[in-house]
C-alpha cells in the first residue's frame, strides 16, 4: 500500500514539474471548454434569439412518443459524441505536450495542437467508441432500479478505469480504439507507469 501511494505522489510530482515547465498547456482545458462554449452557442444561440427553441421544443411533444422518444435519443447522442471528441482532441494535445516534454523538448501550444490534427482519425475512432459505451451505460442506468442500478453503475466505473490510458496510448502508439483499451488495462495492471508517466 505504501509503495502505491509512493508512485502515485512521484506521478503527481512529475505532472506538476510539466505545469510549472510548460504553464502555456493549461490553455488546453481552456480550449476546450471555449469550443464547447462556442458549439452550443451556434447551436442553440440562433433558435433561443429567435425564440425558435421553445417553438422546436413544442413541435416535438406534439409528434408520436416513440418519435420524440428517437430523435431524444439522436440529439443526446450526438451532444455526448462531440463534447467527448472536443475533451479528447484537446486532451491528446495536452499529452503530445507533456510527452514532448519528457523526451527533453520544449513543447508549444501549436505542437500539441498539431500531434493532436494528427491523429484526428484516431481520435474520431475513439470518441465514437467511447461515447457509445458511456451513452448506452448511460441508458441503462437511467432505466434501472435497485441492484441492476448498482450493477451498471459499476459497470461504468469499471469502464472509465478500463479505459483511463486510452487517450495516452493513443498518443503515443497512434492506436485504435480496441487495442488503446487493452493497452490501458494491461498499463493499470502493471505496478508502476513508468511508460507514461516518467519519474
Amino acid at each position: 500500500m505504501t509503495g502505491k501511494f509512493s508512485r502515485a505522489f512521484r506521478i503527481v510530482k512529475s505532472c506538476w514539474k510539466v505545469l510549472l515547465l510548460d504553464k502555456e498547456i493549461l490553455v488546453f482545458p481552456l480550449l476546450s471548454l471555449i469550443t464547447l462554449g462556442a458549439l452550443l452557442g451556434v447551436t442553440v444561440g440562433p433558435l433561443w434569439v429567435s425564440g425558435e427553441l421553445f417553438t422546436f421544443l413544442e413541435a416535438m411533444s406534439d409528434s408520436g412518443e416513440t418519435e420524440v422518444e428517437i430523435w431524444t435519443i439522436a440529439v443526446c447522442f450526438l451532444a455526448y459524441f462531440v463534447t467527448y471528441f472536443v475533451i479528447i482532441f484537446f486532451n491528446s494535445a495536452l499529452i503530445a505536450c507533456v510527452s514532448i516534454r519528457f523526451a527533453g523538448g520544449d513543447p508549444t501550444v501549436m505542437d500539441g495542437l498539431k500531434a493532436a490534427t494528427q491523429r484526428l482519425p484516431l481520435i474520431f475512432a475513439w470518441a465514437l467508441f467511447t461515447s457509445t459505451v458511456g451513452f448506452i451505460l448511460k441508458m441503462l442506468e437511467s432505466k434501472s432500479k435497485g441492484l441492476m442500478k448498482i450493477l451498471i453503475s459499476f459497470l461504468g466505473a469499471g469502464w472509465a478505469i478500463a479505459s483511463y490510458f486510452a487517450v495516452p496510448v493513443l498518443v503515443a502508439e497512434k492506436a485504435g480504439p480496441i487495442t488503446a483499451v487493452k493497452r490501458s488495462v494491461s498499463i493499470i495492471k502493471r505496478p508502476q507507469y513508468k511508460a507514461y508517466f516518467p519519474v
